[in-house]
């Protein structure tokens, strides 16, 4: 059979435009003005909102978005706005390399587009439906460059385009927006291949490096995975053919994973970074994420075990995890394309349908997948995306074959047909019988879905009796209304199927201004806030952001894994059930004073708590008393073991002549006339009738271990007033009470109580005291009860004379306040006035590509508390700067600037060989 050639025509002009159309249709609920596609009906569910918005989540599966994906993306948006690219994010995890994660897609060229010119909401709909619209269209060009009909050509680029895995990660866009470039790549691989023409081989590498720039680096792997085959087998086939070896289609291949890898090393070198100290540095074996067997009824009937927004979902995992359907009769016509295509792209691309669907099950076949480099961090479930990539592309092939062969061998059709339909039938039972018991729970849902899939198979095999008709005439109108049904069926069913999936949402709820943000915006400094995902979600993970407060917590991929451990290790509770499992997600339900390290001074809580006041001194009773007498100083020494003490209760004799006496409290850190913590005047009649008097005054951040004293001296007294102390009777000299406070509530506005940490660590302060220690003990030294991060910070071993010479002073030497002058994402200074040698502590994260100087002088950046930032500085006064300047980034820049210029130099060369032989 000879291959047609391709032309292109009227009819290529008019399915284009209806792929643009039906791409306009799929979106025109979200692409109307005044609404956007995110999940913002969660809102109605969420701490404070739940009291402002009463627009209904319809799919809870959708919470990444709103709660990661978005937040990132805003961020990014309004420093562009703002004339700066920002690559250090922070407003989560203390501080986030955001260069290095790659699902922030901050070197995505039509994101950075978007953002200068619609805002961020708008953009982020616009840019879906460009997606959406472009992937189809450059699906349909690589179709039609097989010499497909253009009504096959628009059937795959149908598929490609709503099949559900990309429908259920719509709303996710690194995901469309990375595998939307595939089918141009190898569009433009087709072109170089049959005419050498390495312009298109340049162009295929420049939207490979695209690909990876646009940030799901799983799905860029498993791309070069298939267009590897692409090469291996193209070489193969030309190999055959010429019978020579014919390396050709291999070193086109090369050629673009070297463009595309070099153009995308400005993302890959920081992400390579990141991800070596990142949590995902630990990740499962190829073969424990396999798709479940079971879960391949989901390819012909999607809702087998639940939808979302359809019916419960009673399978184990994730809708999006699991299901990759791509249409009936597109899955059945991809089995068959192996067995009608007779061209070899058309047998290629069915194979592929087997091959990758052993793979993802983890048989035999995964073990040639293995030996890919890269693939470890890519989990098997993933690559369930390109199985209606490949199934779509196959689908077409056999589509066009059929319209061939149908009416010249039609029981070679239709005896395919019939065992594919009873293989489904009978894999359908061997599926089913396990789950008997769950089925039948379930026949309600089931049911329908049954009538649905019925009704999917007599229409495409009515149609299939239209192309039967008139076996002689080639291209008769039955041949093409049969082959129009089949394509409008497959059409509909993947578009009523996925349009309700993602939830579109008015902007009025976009984020809305709230009591708790306005309040906290009352209270300008610099600080952390720590929302507690108990009982009810307050804002979630990384939504402070929008907002412009930082937070100790927050949703990535990709998370320093020192500071998780450290944040874990200061308090590892989570108490939301969809959240603990999720490695992601940096949420914590309870406050710890340690937090104080992370610079945190206010807590956000969906329900009442106590406030945490801590007993530090408890002497009741009354056995004797002590006079007091005008003038005369009675004095007591306690200690303290936690922080923020802020509270004494005395007890005078409770009979007795008090008068109109006058008196003073006094406070002292360490002795009598020390440190002046307290100076309060108070009078004799305030004194309780059960002899009480209670003084309140600022917490003391760094109690800990301290000793003070308090003192009480009459100042005034009329004749005969009778004023006693009273001693305890359990051995201390007076019967006094002392405590402290480490959370204090301070308001409750639209059902959220915020709480202060009065003994919060300020971003920035020097410390006298080290202690060394290596990095397996430093988290549980934190841990200890007797560590002191008000006094004294952990510096991992080896160390220099001047950091040991640290270790031997006074455990309790206090901290000295430094004054941060400049705070921006790429660049801190600091000013510190320090009468001795310390460590200057900035509580942000630790991470390889902060520099520091100390008055303008290189100086190390320490790595202290096991993850935050910290520099030397001597006695004296000094500036410190940090400056963030990543060498990976610069390493990465290099390479993609060399690599487009290598393509721009293919193309021109290219350009002037074919001008020279067509002269």
């Amino acid at each position: 059979m000879s291959v047609r050639q391709f032309t292109l025509g009227r009819n290529d002009a008019l399915c284009l435009v209806t792929i643009l159309a039906l791409a306009t249709l799929f979106l025109a609920p979200a692409l109307r003005p005044g609404y956007t596609l995110l999940p913002l009906g969660l809102e109605s569910g969420i701490a404070p909102w739940n009291k402002q918005v009463y627009q209904q989540a319809q799919n809870l599966l959708l919470s990444d978005p709103f709660y990661q994906y978005y937040p990132f993306r805003n961020v990014i948006a309004e420093s562009l706005r703002e004339g700066r690219f920002i690559l250090w994010n922070p407003y989560v995890f203390s501080g986030h390399p955001m260069l290095g994660d790659v699902m922030t897609q901050t070197f995505y060229p039509p994101n950075i587009v978007g953002a200068l010119l619609f805002p961020l909401a708008r953009a982020w709909v616009f840019l879906i439906w460009g997606h959406l619209g472009m992937t189809g269209a450059l699906m349909y060009a690589y179709l039609r460059s097989m010499s497909l009909r253009p009504v096959n050509a628009l059937f795959g680029a149908i598929i490609w385009m709503f099949n559900a895995v990309t429908v259920v990660w719509l709303e996710t866009p690194q995901f469309l927006s990375t595998i939307a470039w595939l089918p141009g790549i190898l569009w433009l691989l087709s072109i170089g291949e049959k005419h050498h023409r390495w312009s298109a081989i340049a162009g295929a590498g420049a939207m490979f490096g695209v690909l990876i720039l646009a940030g799901q680096t799983q799905y860029a792997i498993g791309a070069a995975w298939l267009i590897g085959v692409w090469g291996v087998f193209h070489t193969a086939v030309q190999s055959l053919k010429q019978r020579r070896i014919v390396l050709w289609p291999l070193i086109a291949v090369l050629v673009v994973g070297v463009l595309g890898v070099g153009m995308g090393m400005i993302q890959l070198a920081p992400a390579i970074e990141l991800i070596k100290l990142s949590h995902r540095s630990l990740l499962p074996t190829l073969f424990q994420t396999r798709w479940p067997p079971r879960y391949a009824i989901t390819l012909w009937m999607p809702d087998f075990y639940g939808n979302p927004i359809r019916s419960p979902w009673w399978g184990d995992g994730n809708i999006a995890e699991r299901n990759a359907y791509f249409g009936l009769w597109p899955f059945i016509l991809s089995l068959c394309a192996l067995s009608w295509s007779k061209r070899l792209n058309g047998r290629f691309w069915g194979g592929m349908v087997f091959i990758l669907l052993l793979s993802l099950w983890g048989t035999p076949v995964t073990y040639l997948m293995s030996w890919m480099p890269g693939i470890r961090y890519v989990p098997l479930t993933r690559l369930l995306y390109f199985v209606p990539f490949v199934g779509g592309i196959a689908a077409a092939f056999a589509l066009d074959a059929a319209q061939d062969h149908l009416p010249e061998h039609p029981r070679r059709v239709w005896a395919t047909l019939a065992v594919v339909i009873l293989l489904l039938v009978a894999v359908s039972g061997i599926i089913i019988y396990p789950q008997c018991e769950q089925v039948i729970e379930h026949s309600e849902y089931l049911w329908p879905q049954v009538g649905t899939l019925i009704l999917l198979l007599s229409i495409g095999l009515g149609g299939w009796g239209l192309i039967r008709k008139h076996p002689t005439a080639r291209l008769s109108a039955p041949k093409f209304w049969g082959t129009l049904l089949i394509v409008l069926v497959s059409c509909a069913d993947l578009m009523v199927w996925g349009m309700p999936f993602n939830p579109v949402n008015s902007l009025d709820i976009l984020y809305p201004e709230n009591p708790i943000t306005d309040w906290l915006r009352q209270n300008p400094g610099l600080y952390r806030v720590l929302p507690l995902q108990s009982g009810r979600v307050v804002f979630g993970p990384g939504v402070l952001s929008i907002f412009g407060f930082q937070e100790p917590g927050g949703y990535s991929s990709q998370i320093i894994r020192r500071y998780r451990d450290l944040a874990k290790a200061i308090q590892g509770r989570v108490d939301m059930w969809w959240m603990a499992p999720n490695t992601q997600m940096l949420v914590h339900s309870e406050f710890d004073p340690l937090f104080s390290m992370l610079n945190v001074k206010y807590v956000l809580s969906s329900y009442q708590r106590p406030e945490r006041v801590t007993v530090e001194v408890a002497s009741e009773g009354c056995l004797t008393d002590v006079p007091l007498h005008q003038g005369e100083l009675v004095t007591q020494e306690f200690q303290v073991a936690n922080p923020g003490l802020n509270r004494v209760d005395l007890r005078f004799r409770p009979v007795g002549n008090l008068g109109q006496a006058m008196l003073r409290f006094w406070l002292w850190r360490n002795h009598a006339g020390g440190a002046l913590i307290a100076d309060i005047p108070f009078k004799a009649t305030e004194i309780s009738a059960e002899g009480e008097k209670v003084f309140f005054f600022l917490p003391v951040p760094d109690s800990v271990d301290e000793t003070f004293v308090w003192g009480v001296e009459v100042i005034e007294a009329e004749a005969g007033a009778d004023l006693a102390l009273c001693h305890a009777d359990d051995g201390y000299n007076f019967s006094f009470s002392a405590y402290s406070t480490q959370l204090r509530f301070a308001d409750t506005l639209q059902g959220v109580w915020i709480y202060e940490n009065p003994n919060v660590l300020p971003r920035a302060y020097v410390s006298h005291h080290v202690e060394t220690v290596t990095d397996e003990e430093a988290l549980a030294r934190l841990r200890n009860k007797d560590f002191d991060p008000w006094h004294s910070v952990l510096v991992p071993l080896p160390v220099s004379p001047e950091l040991q010479a640290l270790t031997e002073t006074p455990r309790l030497s206090s901290i000295s306040p430094a004054s941060v002058v400049e705070y921006s994402p790429h660049k801190v200074i600091v000013d510190v006035q320090t009468a001795a040698p310390g460590i200057l502590v900035l509580s942000d994260a630790w991470y390889p590509g902060w520099y520091s100087t100390v008055d303008g002088q290189d100086a190390d950046i320490l790595r202290i508390n096991h993850a935050l930032r910290g520099v030397y500085v001597d006695n004296g006064t000094h500036r410190v700067e940090f400056r963030f300047r990543p060498p990976s980034l610069y390493l990465g820049a290099t390479f993609s600037f060399g690599a487009l210029l290598t393509m721009v130099l293919i193309v021109r060369l290219d350009w002037r060989h074919c001008r020279k032989r067509q002269e």
